[in-house]
């Protein structure tokens, strides 16, 4: 790859690669020319012109943070890991960053990182949806679900995991636990933080 393309470029395509495994996302034409002191966007354009040449990147000019490595090699994402969530009855999640964690997107079907954390369970109302205590739970962020949806909910400031289901005059959140009872709210009594989209487990 070096005998083809510039030192610096070959830095600026490092550096979309290591942001793309740790955001998920690729950095903005603005983020490149910060990082490398570009003052100009014809002079990263320029840069990103001769990677897309030479194959290493495609690009659809239409949209933004459009820069794919042209391998289609989909690489590992990095999001935080955020509090614990309870799967048995509502317990204190605060949202505050515990860590990170490592998630191949393409195991969930996920194109990017976009809006995603991750939160620990806590206790065994999931358990029917394979989701057990001490499972890192990936989060999409999102403030609505459809019906049958696993959601992570705020009841009184505090988080739980739980199927969703809209009734005709209240919601109602459903354990996958047969020895437990559902909860049920009017509409404006709990908040949805997100959807549940994948969980991993150490074993």
């Amino acid at each position: 790859m070096k005998n083809k393309i510039t030192e610096r470029q070959q830095q600026i395509y490092d550096y979309i690669r290591t942001i793309l495994r740790t955001k998920g996302i690729p950095p903005s034409m603005r983020e490149i020319g910060a990082r490398f002191g570009i003052q100009s966007t014809n002079g990263v354009e320029g840069h990103l012109a001769a990677l897309e040449k030479h194959g290493l990147i495609s690009r659809d000019r239409g949209k933004s943070r459009s820069i794919s490595l042209h391998t289609g090699e989909q690489l590992p994402a990095t999001i935080p890991v955020l509090g614990r969530v309870a799967a048995g009855s509502p317990v204190l999640s605060p949202e505050n960053k515990e860590g990170e964690v490592t998630v191949d997107l393409a195991l969930f079907s996920l194109r990017n990182a976009h809006n995603l954390f991750a939160l620990k369970v806590r206790g065994d109302s999931m358990i029917n949806a394979y989701i057990i205590d001490s499972d890192i739970l990936i989060v999409h962020a999102q403030a609505s679900a459809q019906n049958g949806d696993i959601v992570i909910a705020l009841v009184d400031g505090e988080a739980t995991v739980k199927r969703f289901f809209k009734e005709k005059a209240r919601i109602r959140l459903q354990p996958e636990n047969t020895n437990l009872k559902p909860l049920y709210f009017e509409r404006g009594d709990f908040q949805i933080i997100g959807k549940a989209v994948g969980v991993l487990r150490m074993i």
